[in-house]
């Protein structure tokens, strides 16, 4: 009923992800939800997202090249597209990886008068380590089982273990400790850790059969990561 007013006021038929993200909405405000993460579609500026006011932090993770047709062909103006998402005077914590990228995500949250927060690899090799874990598979109790990666972070004491073999999820687990201590969420440490250590990600790096995996890897950095954590 809304899009049919919004049309007859003159306005166009919300997108496909646009539909998709204000049902959503809808079904999170009646069902209650206190917090929320969203993603956002492509990129920042233009994105829907933006309608949210006053999010508790934001987070951008690695930037590499994709949706050139929309966001543009170089590093330094996709990481300007996807800085739209940084709020006035709200916190964002980002991937410190690129320095091309970092300093303009730097100078946008310096323009929007926001704090940021660098993720280094640096603070997430510390204390990197690797085990074998016997595979969870009841069908195959004899599988070969899978690797888990665990590191300290910041130089905490806490260790931190996620339940994956690729590398580049350590920067993400990174990501998503820092956004939680940024975002002023009553989480102690030791929840945080529970909860990156029971992490899933479906169909990405899922190993769905022994030494078969599932990845929906779908530009070219995802697949090389893909290929040096394989």
């Amino acid at each position: 009923e809304t899009v049919k007013q919004m049309q007859a006021d003159g306005m166009p038929h919300p997108t496909y992800f646009e539909f998709l993200f204000y049902m959503g909405l809808c079904i999170f405000r009646n069902a209650g939800v206190r917090v929320l993460v969203l993603e956002t579609g492509m990129g920042g500026t233009y994105d829907v997202t933006n309608v949210v006011e006053n999010p508790l932090v934001s987070v951008i993770t690695s930037i590499s090249i994709d949706h050139t047709a929309f966001l543009g062909s170089t590093i330094p103006e996709i990481a300007a597209q996807k800085a739209g998402i940084i709020q006035s005077r709200r916190p964002v914590v980002y991937d410190d990886s690129s320095p091309e990228a970092a300093a303009v995500i730097f100078a946008k949250a310096k323009e929007m008068k926001s704090e940021g927060f660098p993720v280094t690899p640096d603070e997430v090799r510390r204390g990197i380590r690797t085990r074998l874990v016997k595979s969870p598979d009841p069908v195959d109790p004899g599988a070969a089982g899978f690797q888990n990666l665990s590191f300290s972070y910041r130089g905490g004491e806490n260790l931190f273990e996620i339940p994956f073999a690729a590398p580049y999820q350590l920067m993400n687990a990174a990501l998503a400790i820092r956004a939680l201590e940024v975002s002023g969420l009553p989480v102690a440490p030791e929840q945080a850790a529970e909860g990156v250590k029971k992490a899933k990600w479906p169909a990405r790096m899922e190993e769905i059969s022994t030494g078969v995996y599932l990845d929906g890897a779908h530009n070219a950095d995802g697949i090389r990561a893909f290929l040096d954590a394989a």
